[in-house]
């Protein structure tokens, strides 16, 4: 692999000082002894072998892939070195952290959530690590093949890079591949036809030597350092849209060359970081594809930290950037891990959020920063106020120049909203045409919301239908639908009987378009149209009830015959009351007795004389109303 080693640093001696520095950094030793082996402990009192992969977390925790060591490593900001996850034997097998096995893991991501994600090398799979150290196997057979599938399905070829896209896609530079696994496991080519060589175009044609380091941005594109001793050596780019094309490094030595890159990260502004593993440097790829070196040189000075065009390294690895600029360097052949410095730096004041920490299903809140120029929030946005849909945690730093503060304390942003709430309703089958069926919201809130449209706390159905309500609460939240209530009215009409209302009315019993009523026979020309009417003279009344095109059959007769002296005796007796089988009701005049529950629903009718029994033994306990000629009583039953 190193045989053109000799003529590309013959090259690149020539060429360093053609190089432009720009941003300059301080290197320095975060951890390590610089002695290959095994040992926990603080900055250089902790030993690697052959770290290769880097991850950082929001809190500035380091995860190194202790390659030659099988193990996944931690640095704390401060330079404390413990074992994340991995027994150390080179072997396969899921556990909890030191339980579990690794062989030589060589690549590591991280997720929004805290998920490390390994390119477990040698087992040919790709490892997750909770934040809790429990590691399982995402995807990979273990033999070292090409398959695409879905979890151990599928196969890969000693994987190499890895990354975690924004919607919590991985990416995995495998051989000559680069694959995509979903979050349910699928694995598939995103490019590369698994041909040695070069070639930019169609993803599926496209052709790769030896990639490694990979990194994907926030919309989506994937960039690759394709190393390889067949001169590949160049940082690749792949479209949402499966174009590759080559953004830095040629066959023909000029000042963007590149030797064999190995790690590559970005920053939040599009830059990307590549180590350089035979160059022996850091270079810098701006958003214009202008490349620098920022580290190192190529010579044989031993490793050494201080200002970047001083600095040494023997074989840069894995490379990772922080929120603050930081740029970490598992620096392989001189096992340490070190840290790139922006230098110049007066860290700006860390900012304060500003906003309100609830809002409503459906709704929003704006969060200012304190900073009037230079945010960088959690989600990538620029200006000093967001727009905020979704729940979460957010917080904002300010970005001047290379110098980044500390992020802001988090704001919990948590959506509101009532309870769905409870409806009842008769559920009791279909229902007879003219009948109501009263719906009602449980509870009281400060408005309603029915898909029929209504705004009250109850509905009077009297049509087949799906009807479900939403409420708001005392703060204008409204809660999520409540569940439905499904309303089947059948073909069969109710039936149609009459009852004196007041003192001066007879009602149809039943819901209809509109009605015919009838005076001895004879139908009556005016007030003719409507479930209630006017007396109108002594003789018997009927009626008919009309919905649509279909007519009821002819109500129960009901004879009036003095009008004022039939009205004023309606009085009524119940008793006894409360009862619990049995009641008698005993009145005076014509008409028919109801009872009613408490949703207004006639659950029992009859016409009246003057000593009626009714039995009640299968009324649920409650109380109901007992309605005769417009007059009403409540009866307790118990």
């Amino acid at each position: 692999m190193k045989k053109n080693y000799l003529a590309r640093l013959f090259t690149l001696l020539l060429l360093l000082p053609l190089m432009a520095w720009g941003q300059t950094y301080t290197v320095s030793t975060l951890a390590g002894s610089g002695n290959y082996g095994y040992s926990n402990g603080t900055g250089i009192g902790a030993s690697f072998h052959s770290p290769s992969g880097l991850a950082i977390d929001d809190s500035g925790n380091v995860y190194v892939a202790d390659r030659y060591n099988n193990r996944i490593r931690k640095i704390t900001s401060n330079g404390v070195v413990t074992t994340f996850a991995g027994s150390g034997n080179p072997a396969f097998s899921d556990g909890i952290g030191t339980n579990a096995s690794f062989n030589e893991p060589i690549g590591i991501a991280i997720d929004n959530s805290g998920n490390l994600f390994v390119a477990d090398r040698n087992n040919n799979r790709i490892r997750k690590i909770t934040s809790a150290g429990v590691v399982t196997t995402v995807a990979g057979s273990g033999n070292g093949t090409f398959q695409n599938g879905t979890g151990a399905a599928a196969s890969f070829n000693l994987p190499s890079g890895i990354a975690v896209a924004n919607n919590g896609d991985l990416f995995v530079a495998d051989n000559q591949r680069i694959r995509k696994i979903t979050s349910t496991g699928l694995v598939t080519t995103v490019a590369g036809d698994g041909v040695i060589g070069f070639a930019d175009g169609a993803a599926a044609s496209a052709r790769f030597t030896e990639p490694n380091g990979i990194a994907v941005d926030l919309t989506g594109n994937v960039f690759v350092a394709d190393g390889g001793d067949f001169g590949n050596a160049r940082i690749r780019k792949i479209t949402t849209a499966g174009l590759v094309t080559t953004i830095a490094g040629s066959q023909n030595w000029g000042n963007a060359s590149l030797s064999y890159p190995f790690g590559l990260a970005r920053d939040e502004t599009g830059n990307i970081f590549v180590s350089d593993y035979y160059a022996k440097t850091i270079r810098k790829i701006t958003n214009e594809s202008i490349v620098t070196i920022i580290a190192g040189a190529t010579d044989t000075i031993p490793s050494r930290d201080g200002p970047g065009i001083i600095s040494r390294f023997h074989s840069p690895a894995g490379v990772a950037v922080d929120g603050l600029g930081n740029i970490y360097v598992a620096d392989a052949g001189d096992d340490r891990i070190r840290k790139l410095s922006p230098d110049g730096c007066t860290t700006p004041t860390s900012p304060s959020v500003t906003g309100s920490s609830t809002f409503c299903l459906g709704g929003s809140t704006i969060l200012t920063s304190s900073a009037a120029t230079g945010n960088l929030w959690s989600t990538s946005d620029t200006t000093r106020s967001i727009t905020v849909n979704t729940a979460g945690n957010y917080s904002v730093r300010v970005v001047s120049g290379a110098c980044t503060s500390a992020n802001s304390n988090p704001i919990v942003v948590s959506v509101t909203s009532p309870a769905a709430p409870q409806i009842a309703f008769d559920s009791a089958g279909n229902r007879c045409i003219g009948s109501e069926v009263i719906v009602s919201v449980a509870g009281t809130y400060n408005q309603y919301r029915w898909n029929n449209g209504a705004t009250t706390r109850s509905i009077a159905v009297r049509g087949t239908g799906v009807f479900s309500a939403e409420v708001q609460d005392s703060s204008g939240c409204w809660s999520l639908p409540s569940r439905t209530a499904s309303i089947v009215f059948d073909s069969t009409f109710c039936q149609i009987r009459i009852s004196i209302v007041g003192t001066d009315s007879l009602e149809a019993s039943i819901y209809a378009d509109r009605y015919e009523w009838f005076l001895d026979g004879i139908q009556l020309l005016s007030g003719n149209n409507s479930r209630r009417i006017l007396i109108q003279g002594d003789g018997v009344y009927t009626v008919h009830a009309i919905i649509g095109n279909r007519t009821s059959a002819l109500s129960n007769p009901i004879t009036i015959t003095s009008s004022k002296k039939s009205l004023a005796e309606t009085v009524f007796e119940v008793f006894p009351n409360p009862a619990t089988d049995k009641v008698t009701i005993k009145t005076t005049g014509t008409g028919t007795l109801e009872i009613l529950n408490t949703l207004g629903q006639v659950v029992s009718t009859q016409p009246a004389t003057e000593t009626n029994e009714l039995n009640i033994s299968k009324l649920a306990k409650g109380v109901y109303t007992v309605r005769f000629n417009g007059g009403s009583k409540i009866l307790v039953v118990k």
